[in-house]
């Protein structure tokens, strides 16, 4: 939650350089100021908007690989100067945290989560983050949320499309749960 909350106020109080790759997003959804309240909340996640602040903040470039597609997105300083790099692992759903560590099951305090972004290791470093996500995408450990399908665990109605899942729920307000439909 620090992390948010540095990044929220740092975009708080430096607004006008945001304004690029925020305008739309405050001017089709909500005022900033509400916006700055629901993302400091502990409930809230974020985003590409508050990566790109929170690489801004920290003068970091943070690389996300997307395990489905394998398609490695930067964010980072204006400049693209950052010599640090830290690596993010997205599942569709969910930003996850990727380090280096120099072997299996080693303790904490020896893996990194900032590591170079420049020159061949910067390069070496995005090779290992690819071959993580070539080994989760063989074990599919992402989600599609435009391919798949939610179960009502009342009724056990398949729902295959987010319109679907939406209405209803409004209308039923019942749990979705994901599901596997027979033959799928």
């Amino acid at each position: 939650m620090i992390a948010s909350f540095s990044g929220a106020a740092h975009a708080h109080s430096h607004f006008p350089a945001y304004c690029a790759s925020l305008l739309l997003f405050f001017s089709k959804r909500r005022p900033r100021d509400e916006y700055i309240r629901t993302i400091l909340s502990p409930n809230s996640w974020g985003g590409a908007i508050e990566l790109t602040i929170l690489a801004a903040h920290y003068g970091t470039e943070i690389a996300s690989i997307d395990i489905e597609t394998g398609r490695i997105d930067t964010f980072g300083p204006s400049d693209g100067a950052s010599e640090s790099r830290a690596l993010l692992v997205y599942s569709g759903i969910h930003y996850d945290a990727a380090v280096l560590a120099p072997e299996p099951d080693a303790p904490q305090e020896f893996c990194a989560s900032v590591v170079p972004a420049i020159g061949a290791e910067g390069e070496r470093v995005l090779g290992a983050l690819r071959t993580l996500a070539t080994k989760l995408r063989a074990k599919r450990a992402f989600t599609n949320t435009a391919t798949f399908d939610l179960k009502c665990e009342v009724s056990g109605i398949f729902l295959i499309c987010s319109c679907a899942w939406a209405f209803f729920w409004l209308t039923n307000g019942r749990l979705l749960v994901p599901g596997v439909r027979a033959g799928a």
